[in-house]
């Protein structure tokens, strides 16, 4: 975190831009408030600076205080270990202002390592979020979502979705849970609103990645959380092709949707078995995950059928 505040505290934003840091202590254990304050004193910047207390804890629970502590439209989420490019929130600012059809703002993450990764991880650090988002800058297809690590969102599209009925069903890493998720949950809603996603290459931000995170053993945790984050994105990803296919398919429906999933991961498996030379991952873990994530969603079936009749009911389409 000291390294991330020094970042913020190097922002070259101009004068005309008002602007704010706010941590939340999502009931942190340590001195973190104290660290946090001193560092900003240290840094001597004359931005505004507040810390907030959120008793529960999880991320999403933490970027909803957040945004409760915060006094303007354009709401930059900027994890822990974000170290942002010194134009960056000058850049979110400008992008933001020119084009209101954007609800949320993403930008090109590059891995830092603490310690030199495995090979697996180093050649795929996707999971860790960072990388492109998209091919070129632009808007995303409605399909896809932006990570939130240094993602900005429009403060009146998330009012916009809470007036719709909105509530997270994934609430992100809690404790040493690393189930993910929450933040493509809150894309496929802003979505599903009528709210663009927009791709920038020229928002750009270090991810440091801490040692005790670096081992394949924590890298397949990390794939293992996105098991159980599944049935809850699949039922949103459902109703953006039900609402945006040019070449309506059938309404989602949880057999229909379980039994293609089976059939793609039965391919995708196939493939690995008998036509790749090299798989990135080793081929009983894929077969793992397979296994994990049709189990738990067998399990979760009637979360995936309410999440499709609570969404048609509330009206996330209506913009």
């Amino acid at each position: 975190m000291p390294e991330t505040l020094r970042h913020l505290a190097r922002q070259q934003v101009p004068a005309e831009i008002p602007w704010e840091v706010v941590v939340v202590n999502n009931k942190s254990t340590d001195d973190t408030v104290a660290v946090a304050e001193a560092i900003w004193r240290e840094c001597g910047s004359a931005t505004a600076f507040v810390v907030v207390d959120q008793p529960i804890p999880g991320l999403s629970f933490a970027r909803e205080k957040g945004i409760e502590a915060a006094q303007y439209e354009y709401l930059l989420y900027c994890d822990d270990d974000n170290w942002l490019a010194p134009d960056y929130v000058a850049t979110v600012f400008n992008l933001m202002k020119q084009d209101t059809a954007i609800g949320a703002l993403g930008g090109k993450g590059f891995p830092h390592f603490e310690i030199s990764p495995p090979l697996l991880i180093s050649l795929n650090p996707g999971p860790y979020a960072v990388g492109a988002q998209g091919t070129k800058s632009g808007y995303l297809p409605v399909s896809n979502t932006l990570y939130g690590a240094a993602t900005t969102y429009r403060r009146s599209a998330l009012h916009q979705l809470t007036l719709n009925g909105f509530s997270f069903q994934l609430t992100g890493r809690l404790g040493k849970s690393l189930a993910t998720g929450e933040d493509r949950e809150l894309g496929y809603a802003l979505s599903l609103a009528g709210f663009s996603q927009y791709y920038s290459e020229d928002l750009m931000f270090v991810h440091f990645i801490q040692g005790s995170r670096i081992s394949k053993t924590y890298y397949y945790n990390l794939l293992r959380g996105n098991c159980y984050s599944f049935p809850v994105l699949h039922a949103y990803y459902s109703l953006i092709q039900e609402k945006f296919n040019s070449r309506p398919r059938k309404k989602a429906a949880f057999v229909w949707s379980f039994f293609l999933y089976q059939f793609l991961q039965f391919r995708k498996v196939l493939k690995m078995l008998f036509f790749s030379r090299e798989a990135s991952l080793p081929f009983f873990f894929c077969l793992e995950l397979w296994l994990t994530t049709s189990s738990f969603w067998l399990k979760k079936n009637k979360l995936y059928t309410s999440i499709i009749k609570q969404t048609r009911s509330k009206n996330y389409y209506a913009n």
